[in-house]
């Protein structure tokens, strides 16, 4: 079942979905409350041109959608950290999961890749090497990396940074286990919901499926290192880091981020000049933790942070457990493309806090 929260108007229930195992997931769906036949939610296969709304039938906002639904992952991690805070930020209202802490639980939520980088890159080893402490609560996974570093190499702290030499080989689950683990490598990382990946604890147990198009479709996994946020817990988004050493996933997954950063720029100049008549949402995520789904609506209010540079909507766009972190489609209005699917309350679903560029002023 989906843990609740309720409080304020920007706090209701957060859509991820607890399980006790990947067996249960689709008994989950079938037994759903919030959306018991499904009907406002499209498999992505399905998905067509027809089901948006007339006036954005057009083949650019088609492909990008698809496009992020190429990048859309589902996210199970199997732990729930033990730091996770008793309360929301600012409230008196329940954290999720706060109940479950130090248990190995299953929980689900959805994410996007939004970066690829190879260990050769050079905006790699930048930013692998250096992170922000204030940024990232807990570092549990250095001494492993630590381990695979020469001793002239040890992190130091200074001025608040910890210098992070990058591994000399994968982490993944089958280099772990290799006695010969792959030196050539790279790092995925994901935007999604800080209440999915609450810290770097989580990550560590944190699996990635990738491409799950279907109930059948093979498995593509990648697997949490790390996670990184900014030191606003109210928010609630925080990127995941995964690593892998299957070169051609990487490959793929770097040219799809690249595709649609360049969609995503061409379609968002064209609607920040019109977004005061522009109410289009749209979210691609794995209801249930089942295979995705695309689900199309309105945003209907925004709630303003430092003069709309940070901005936090909510919409009638349908949702379910297991869609909490999954992006959210606007146009013209976000401008680091980092609004996350938060949760819902009776009357409406809403986002975390995310950057918005142009600062909502013609609402």
């Amino acid at each position: 079942m989906a843990e609740k929260a309720r409080q304020s108007p920007w706090i209701g229930e957060a859509d991820v979905q607890f399980s006790q195992n990947e067996a249960d997931l689709h008994k989950h769906r079938n037994d759903c409350k919030k959306n018991k036949s499904h009907a406002n939610f499209i498999p992505i296969n399905a998905f067509t041109l027809q089901h948006l709304p007339e006036d954005y039938r057009d083949k650019d906002i088609f492909d990008f959608i698809k496009m992020t639904a190429e990048l859309t992952v589902r996210i199970s991690t199997n732990y729930v950290s033990h730091k996770r805070p008793e309360v929301m930020p600012h409230t008196t209202t329940p954290y999720l999961f706060w109940n479950k802490r130090g248990e190995y639980s299953m929980a689900s939520g959805t994410g996007r890749v939004c970066d690829v980088k190879m260990k050769s890159d050079p905006r790699a080893s930048d930013d692998e090497m250096y992170e922000d402490l204030k940024a990232v609560e807990e570092l549990t996974d250095l001494k492993r990396i630590y381990e695979t570093c020469d001793e002239s190499d040890k992190p130091h702290e200074e001025s608040g940074w910890v210098k992070v030499v990058p591994p000399r080989h994968c982490l993944c689950e089958n280099c772990k286990q290799s006695k010969e683990p792959s030196r050539e490598f790279g790092w995925v990382k994901i935007i999604t919901a800080r209440h999915v990946i609450f810290n770097n604890k989580e990550a560590e147990n944190a699996t990635c499926r990738i491409f799950f198009d279907e109930n059948e479709c093979p498995k593509t996994l990648i697997y949490g290192v790390k996670m990184a946020t900014l030191n606003k817990p109210n928010f609630d988004w925080c990127w995941l880091k995964c690593i892998t050493c299957d070169l051609d996933l990487l490959s793929k997954l770097k040219d799809l981020c690249d595709q649609r950063e360049e969609l995503y720029r061409k379609i968002n100049d064209r609607y920040v000049k019109e977004r005061g008549g522009c109410r289009l949402n749209v979210i691609v995520s794995h209801p249930h933790g089942c295979s995705k789904q695309v689900s199309v609506g309105e945003w209907l209010d925004v709630k303003l942070e430092d003069d709309g540079a940070w901005t936090q909507y909510h919409y009638n766009t349908a949702t379910c457990p297991g869609s909490s972190g999954a992006t959210v489609i606007m146009l013209g209005y976000t401008g680091t493309d980092d609004h996350v699917h938060s949760g819902g309350s009776k009357d409406f679903n809403y986002s975390g806090v995310g950057d918005d560029y142009w600062k909502v002023n013609t609402l």
